[in-house]
């Protein structure tokens, strides 16, 4: 499993929370819960295409990695905190699926690497 494939399937993964998220704002008649699912996934991609520019720098520099991670680290929350900020000052993005869908990518990746099992135990049977 590489990027590509986490960004091509984070979007099924992405158009499943917003259609919950979507359900959700019909219910409660506020557009702000499908907003900030849109916000949060946003917010996810960036960090994640930040950590594989990360990694890939790290293994390009062989000396002193220890304070860029420390640098390209804080760059990163300061990244989930501006999509935070945002949310709180703007009242038409709801937090919480802010919050919900920074874990979009992450849900990806555990949920492609349920199926690579699935698979595999399935071909070895």
């Amino acid at each position: 499993m590489n990027e590509k494939t986490v960004m091509s399937h984070s979007k099924y993964v992405f158009l499943v929370a917003l259609a919950i998220a979507g359900v959700v704002s019909l219910i409660v008649s506020d557009i702000s819960y499908l907003i900030g699912m849109i916000v949060g996934y946003i917010v996810s991609l960036i960090v994640f295409k930040m950590i594989i520019k990360m990694s890939d720098l790290i293994l390009a520099l062989s000396t002193s990695t220890i304070s860029l991670v420390v640098v390209l680290f804080f760059a990163k929350l300061f990244v989930y905190g501006a999509g935070f900020f945002i949310a709180i000052k703007v009242s038409w993005i709801n937090i919480i699926t802010v919050f919900l869908g920074y874990f979009i990518i992450q849900a990806t990746i555990y949920i492609d690497a349920y199926r690579n099992d699935r698979l595999e135990k399935t071909q070895n049977s």
